[in-house]
């Protein structure tokens, strides 16, 4: 990730100006080199994890971290270096809103992922953060998402992974979703088409299908073509040749090249979405 900072590990501080890379002044231009081309680009930060390592991580960890049923701070995954903050905290949320504010002055960048919100799987126990005990975490979502959507420029994009709840989804652009992966697996039985509702409901929202994740595609003809069905955009990742098979990749170019039709009436003239979505 263009955040890790080394020693101080891949979340929490967002400043590897010296380490990783030598500043933000060269990082600042590689961004404007790619968006003068019409490459927007988007900067990962993580909404949840903190490395006990960073400087935030040993500064707050132990006041700000989310604790389970036993009172214990919460790492990501056992032996993880990575722990769960608690998005009810004020102080955290100002902390990462005030990394959002400072990084996009700093990078120039146009989008801003806040990962892991949209979910809302996680409770906190934690004594002492002013929340009810135990808390869900929907509601420190929404106002952590409503502080970066204010930190940042208005032209800038900010998304999520997963789909938030529709109160949530009015401070940001979009998210990552994995209705149609779903779809593959115990959803099949129920639903032969995956239908992501929350895109039909809220068209504004946009919705990227994350078909697979972090691992090769492969061959999945038909679940390209069940998110050209919603209407959606599709996350691509890795290398075409290697990660994809010819027949999904024709698929994507297919499904891509079908986008908007202008339509002329006599009164007045309107774009619709024109979906093929062919079986054979």
């Amino acid at each position: 990730d263009w955040g890790a900072c080394g020693r101080r590990g891949r979340t929490g501080d967002y400043d590897p100006w010296g380490e990783v890379i030598p500043g933000p002044d060269e990082f600042r231009r590689a961004v404007e080199r790619l968006q003068r081309k019409g490459v927007p680009v988007g900067l990962y930060i993580e909404g949840y994890l903190v490395d006990h390592r960073s400087n935030v991580g040993r500064a707050h960890l132990e006041e700000w971290g989310m604790r389970d049923a036993k009172g214990e701070l919460m790492p990501y995954v056992p032996g993880c270096p990575e722990f769960v903050m608690c998005p009810m905290v004020r102080a955290w949320q100002d902390y990462l809103a005030g990394v959002y504010r400072r990084v996009s002055r700093e990078t120039g960048a146009l989008g801003f992922y806040i990962d892991e919100f949209g979910f809302a799987g996680r409770w906190c126990h934690a004594e002492g953060h002013g929340h009810p005990v135990p808390c869900q975490v929907l509601r420190g979502e929404r106002e952590l998402t409503r502080k970066v959507r204010l930190a940042v420029p208005r032209e800038c994009v900010v998304y999520t992974e997963e789909t938030p709840c529709d109160v949530n989804s009015q401070f940001q652009d979009g998210s990552f979703t994995y209705c149609v992966n779903s779809g593959q697996g115990w959803l099949r039985a129920y639903a032969p088409v995956p239908l992501k509702l929350f895109r039909f409901a809220f068209p504004d929202f946009k919705t990227f299908e994350i078909i697979v994740c972090d691992r090769p595609t492969g061959s999945n003809v038909e679940a390209v073509k069940q998110v050209f069905f919603n209407g959606e955009g599709l996350w691509i990742q890795g290398e075409p040749e290697s990660w994809f098979t010819k027949g999904t990749r024709e698929a994507i170019r297919k499904c891509m090249g079908l986008s908007l039709i202008h339509i002329s009436e006599p009164t007045r003239p309107r774009l619709i979405s024109y979906a093929v979505f062919c079986l054979k």
